[in-house]
């Protein structure tokens, strides 16, 4: 069983429609409570970063409670998912998790973009530290639909990342830190690769990708 924190952010739908494809049971999970049931859970995030912090606020999955909770959980978390587990955002105004404390996340063009904003389509993402499946998985274009991010220069200590190049810039895509697993790009709209890195995801065997 897989909770799906709801932040009501509109890729859930997606996300959805994928754990039902690859067969994996999941519920949506709207308070610390429901969280406590499950083991493995997805953080989505689609729209503004202030968006998914008052969302998650609301629901009171925020703060140090919910840190201490999720942190006992395998968890993904996706596009904005990933950059609320910083410490703040060029995007918006309120604080983030703070999970990979001291580290703001960018505007694409002051990490060094020099293309159009947002960075859409699928790009490459290319595993620079990690295990052999974790390269399998993937090293492959996703899809992409973001302007801000976090530069991989500052993230060398992460257990695993993987970078992509966007127009000058070398952006953090995928990292693995503890038992935080994060993407900046939707394997729910990346059609058979998305699939197959949900399937790794869902696999709890699979501890080391």
């Amino acid at each position: 069983m897989i909770g799906i924190i709801n932040t009501e952010s509109q890729n859930i739908g997606s996300i959805i429609n994928c754990l039902k494809y690859i067969k994996v049971k999941f519920r949506l999970i709207d308070t610390i409570e429901e969280l406590k049931k499950v083991k493995l859970v997805i953080l989505p995030g689609v729209g503004s970063f202030d968006f998914v912090i008052k969302n998650l606020k609301k629901k009171k999955l925020y703060g140090k409670k919910f840190i201490k909770e999720i942190s006992k959980k395998k968890v993904l978390a996706i596009c904005v998912g990933l950059q609320i587990l910083f410490q703040k955002s060029d995007e918006g105004k309120l604080p983030g998790l703070n999970i990979l404390e001291n580290i703001p996340v960018k505007k694409l063009d002051k990490i060094g973009s020099t293309g159009p904003l947002p960075h859409v389509g699928f790009n490459k993402v290319d595993l620079i530290k990690g295990n052999k499946k974790q390269k399998e998985v993937l090293n492959n274009d996703f899809y992409f639909v973001h302007s801000y991010g976090v530069s991989y220069k500052q993230c060398k200590f992460l257990d695993a990342y993987a970078i992509t190049e966007y127009e000058g810039c070398q952006l953090l895509s995928y990292f693995k830190y503890k038992n935080f697993i994060a993407v900046q790009f939707h394997p729910e709209k990346s059609g058979n690769k998305g699939l197959k890195f949900f399937k790794h995801f869902c696999d709890e065997k699979k501890n080391n990708f």
